[in-house]
């Protein structure tokens, strides 16, 4: 990520992001980066739509971990990036319920 990943660490410090979740962050970024291995200014709303689906369908990940995912992503495009555009693009899971009726 090198120019990105430093361009993000500093914008989620002036942020005021709390140090676990500028780690979690730049490490979703990492994989989602690594997993096209294409500069991120160059990843679209497609590539998010392909990411996502692997996400879900072949690496099964929780509702939490999605989340957490979309934020990083998020983050990146409108802060970092100031792609307002992009953000409708990435969408949050449905929260399932994992409880059991009496």
């Amino acid at each position: 990520m090198g120019y990105f990943y430093d361009k993000m660490a500093t914008t989620m410090k002036i942020y005021g992001l709390a140090e676990r979740t500028q780690k979690r962050y730049l490490d979703e970024m990492k994989k989602y980066i690594g997993y096209f291995n294409i500069s991120p200014d160059k990843l679209n709303e497609k590539h998010i739509y392909i990411y996502q689906s692997y996400l879900v369908n072949q690496k099964k990940i929780g509702y939490s971990s999605f989340r957490i995912m979309v934020n990083a992503l998020r983050f990146f495009y409108n802060k970092v990036m100031h792609y307002d555009w992009l953000i409708k693009y990435i969408p949050y899971q449905k929260k399932r319920l994992n409880y059991q009726p009496y």
